[in-house]
């Protein structure tokens, strides 16, 4: 069979194709998603979009705002808001752009390990259709994806294994998602360190005579890679904010306060995750790591026989790959984390459904397998795809002109919120406003100054001492308004404690009047009512 290295002599002709195919689909990906309501997520999404505008208006990461992963995506998003506005627009458009790209990627990685055209298309519908919609947001988790698939391309298409200085790439691409989010890069970097060294121990099985120093070799430039980037990276935000702070929210507040707090169990559906279940296809997602023993049996069946030596390595980075990207969402391997690392094992069953095709005993029947198989999965895909864009288009028919652009929302009162608040913060001396718990879309959408460091914050979460510090913010500044999330909150809860003494609650019609709100407004005792 030719792959896409062209080994029947057509080269030319199927890169001309190839590289076709790649920009309409890209095209493709990009303009749906750009069609799709402009909904605001009221967790992830506004956290890190709220984080990139304040970083957009001058404030310093870990300094004025506090977060607890690597900033390389909040600082990339700030800089669309300084290009090109900070709106809602802006935010749908850049994460269509990253989805189009990794769904590009994943095309060309089929391709380079020789899966046949019409079967690689299939991986960025795939993803498209399954991976985007168990979190339809922007997120450092979707930056992180898309590194990691350009990762694995790195790796599968470079020579670093006679040419130890191309690991100087791949290391500077893992250094790219260590930065933008620690706790995944750095499981999936040493995954590339462990494919190293065992592509050095494959290499003895197949009786080359390779001394330990080329090994060494493609470590270190693996290794420089990596700091090439981290080492500015942490130089800036070390002179920035100090050396403490990044040590408090990096490592301390990961391990001591979130993780113990947060746990999950496989492939797990919890309340944030129910709405977005229904969009994709859970059964598929829990089972996709199961696709890795394609890759695997097909590695050893050429290993035994010590034949196909370059087909081999390639596949052991698909599986290194797929396999470390797993182990990185295992502090909490639930459906929507599944959905981020779910790319490279939609790969994997694609190089797997290859080569069973190319088992067949005649090349016609590989050939009408490949087209049958993949015509059928496409128009499956297809159909879940048009009917999901219905679906949440029904979902969200409340456009409003809002702080930060216009923005959809599937009630009236949300809508109403907004622009009530938008009336009630210039009417006060700071504009100031707080939101609680795990609430950041508000400040987005009317303007509102969160005059504490925390676009999220929870008491239940964080440590007393930064409760403490939050409830003293609070009083000092003598904030004009505060946004509940009733659902969340428990009665013991030091900020509800805080609301129950100094605030009241705000029931003027217009805020009531077209439904059951899910967001309290509440205003201080002594503000004077607004005329």
């Amino acid at each position: 069979m030719a792959d896409a290295r062209g080994g029947d002599g057509t080269a030319g002709i199927g890169l001309t194709a190839d590289v076709a195919l790649a920009l309409l689909l890209f095209a493709a990906v990009a303009l749906y998603l750009a069609s799709l309501p402009l909904r605001l997520g009221l967790a992830d999404e506004s956290y890190f979009l709220y984080e990139a505008k304040r970083l957009r208006d001058g404030e310093v990461m870990y300094r004025d705002v506090f977060q607890y992963v690597t900033p390389l995506s909040s600082y990339a998003m700030a800089a669309l808001f300084w290009a090109f506005g900070t709106t809602m627009t802006t935010a749908r458009l850049a994460m269509a752009a990253v989805h189009a790209t990794t769904g590009v990627l994943l095309f060309a990685i089929g391709r380079r390990l020789g899966v046949r055209r019409e079967i690689a298309a299939l991986g960025p519908l795939v993803y498209l259709a399954i991976c985007q919609p168990a979190w339809p947001y922007a997120s450092w988790h979707w930056f992180s994806t898309l590194f990691t698939v350009l990762l694995t391309l790195t790796l599968v298409a470079t020579p670093w294994a006679t040419r130890p200085r191309w690991a100087l790439l791949p290391g500077a691409v893992a250094g790219l998602l260590i930065g933008t989010q620690q706790q995944r890069g750095v499981v999936v970097g040493a995954g590339v360190v462990v494919l190293l060294l065992a592509d050095h121990l494959a290499g003895r099985w197949y009786a080359e005579q390779e001394r330990v120093r080329p090994l060494a070799m493609r470590m270190t430039w693996f290794i420089v890679g990596v700091l090439a980037v981290l080492g500015p990276l942490f130089t800036i935000l070390i002179v920035t904010a100090g050396a403490p702070a990044l040590y408090d929210a990096m490592v301390r507040f990961p391990l001591e306060s979130y993780r113990p707090r947060n746990r999950t169990t496989w492939g797990a559906v919890g309340i944030l995750g129910q709405g977005y279940a229904r969009y994709t296809m859970p059964a598929v997602l829990r089972a996709a790591p199961w696709a890795l023993i394609l890759p695997v049996a097909a590695a050893l069946a050429d290993g035994i026989r010590r034949t196909r030596r370059a087909r081999v390595r390639e596949l052991m980075t698909l599986v290194a790959l797929a396999a470390s990207s797993l182990l990185s969402i295992w502090y909490y391997p639930d459906l929507i984390h599944l959905a981020f690392v779910a790319p490279l094992f939609w790969l994997c069953a694609a190089v797997g459904l290859e080569w069973l095709l190319l088992a067949l005993p005649r090349p016609r029947l590989a050939r009408l397998g490949g087209a049958g198989a993949s015509a059928a999965v496409a128009a499956g895909l297809m159909w879940h795809l048009v009917a999901y864009a219905r679906f949440v288009h029904g979902q969200f028919p409340f456009r409003e002109q809002t702080a930060f652009g216009p923005v959809d929302f599937a009630y009236a009162w949300e809508a109403n919120l907004v622009g009530a608040l938008r009336e009630l913060l210039p009417k006060t001396a700071s504009g100031e406003m707080f939101c609680y718990p795990n609430l950041s879309a508000p400040y987005l959408t009317t303007g509102g100054r969160n005059p504490t460091p925390y676009q999220h914050f929870d008491a239940t979460v964080f440590p007393r001492e930064r409760v403490e510090e939050v409830v003293a913010t609070l009083r000092r500044r003598r904030v004009p308004y505060v946004l509940l999330v009733p659902l969340f909150h428990r009665p013991d809860d030091p900020i509800v404690r805080l609301l129950n003494e100094e605030y009241e609650m705000v029931t003027t019609p217009p805020l009531f009047d077209a439904g059951v709100p899910g967001i309290w407004l509440y205003r201080r005792k002594d503000l004077p009512n607004p005329q």
